[in-house]
């Protein structure tokens, strides 16, 4: 089963190796994260990205380096990501 999620940010600060920092929600909370260096990746903030369902291998073919779950998303951050009310997992 494949899974779309948003890019809800990029960190503006790099670490010791100039990659940022990426996070993905889904619309039922679930969130990862993953590296790249922003001046060669096409993803901009608002961007969607379908991923398996081994999610941190999608991660890592779509050329994100250390891909790892974040803590789900509260309801209220749904919400003000996508718009409606969305089912979080963490609920």
């Amino acid at each position: 089963m494949k899974d779309s999620f948003k890019l809800v940010a990029i960190s503006a600060n790099t670490n010791s190796f100039g990659l940022n920092n990426y996070v993905f929600v889904s619309p039922t909370g679930e969130s990862w994260r993953g590296l790249r260096a922003r001046k060669y990746c096409r993803y901009e903030e608002g961007a969607f990205i379908t991923l398996p369902e081994n999610r941190a291998d999608g991660l890592s073919r779509a050329g994100f380096e250390c891909p790892g779950r974040r803590p789900n998303a509260p309801a209220k951050v749904l919400k003000e990501i996508f718009g409606t009310e969305s089912v979080s997992m963490a609920e």
